[in-house]
């Protein structure tokens, strides 16, 4: 199965970069990808990995280093 729709980065608008440093701006657009790929797969792990372009483990990696693995609620917010 290919997955064909592509996660958009978040705008310019929609992150003040005046006050976040850059690895606070990339961690939250990473947070940011995550969670669209994550909706757009009706919260299926797999499925937003392919959409992301990386392995399974790795986005299970990135969701526990980001705090995104403690609950689907996590997820949503």
């Amino acid at each position: 199965m290919h997955i064909k729709e592509k996660v958009l980065l978040p705008e310019q608008s929609q992150l003040d970069t005046s006050t976040l440093s850059l690895p606070d701006y990339l961690e939250n657009i990473e947070k940011q990808a995550i969670r669209e790929a994550l909706e757009k797969t009706c919260q299926n792990k797999t499925a937003a990995a392919k959409l992301l372009g990386v392995s399974f483990r790795t986005l299970r990696y990135r969701l526990a280093k980001l705090g995104l693995s403690k609950g689907e609620d996590e997820i949503d917010k």
